[in-house]
């Protein structure tokens, strides 16, 4: 018979197992303990039963999925844009005091010196 066999359970991937986070609910007016209510919680609606022994106006805990994490590289979002420094710049003049490119090479070329 089936009975006597070990149930095979899916692995569960570490990347795909939902982290879990307390969240504090209070219980509404007119609800109580064993009926269902429904949170609002980080990842979405959410329904939960209320446990026994809490009484409407009261908080209990419960475990939510814990929303994803953010993609580290997800840039910041403004409100408003940043301030554009980058336009208050002085005008292009660059005045570069290089001297002349004459090089004189004193050591007969660029093999002398090596090996």
């Amino acid at each position: 018979t089936m009975y006597g066999q070990p149930v095979a359970q899916p692995v569960a991937q570490p990347m795909q197992q939902p982290r879990m986070q307390m969240m504090s609910v209070q219980v509404p007016q007119g609800m109580g303990p064993g009926m269902p209510l429904q949170v609002q919680t980080p990842s979405g609606l959410m329904q939960v039963v209320i446990p026994q022994g809490v009484q409407a106006g009261q908080v209990f805990q419960m475990q939510v999925p814990a929303p994803p994490p953010r993609p580290v590289q997800a840039a910041p979002v403004y409100a408003q844009p940043p301030p554009q420094v980058v336009v208050q710049q002085a005008p292009q003049v660059v005045h570069v005091q290089q001297p002349p490119q004459v090089v004189h090479h004193h050591h007969g070329g660029y093999g002398g010196g090596y090996g």
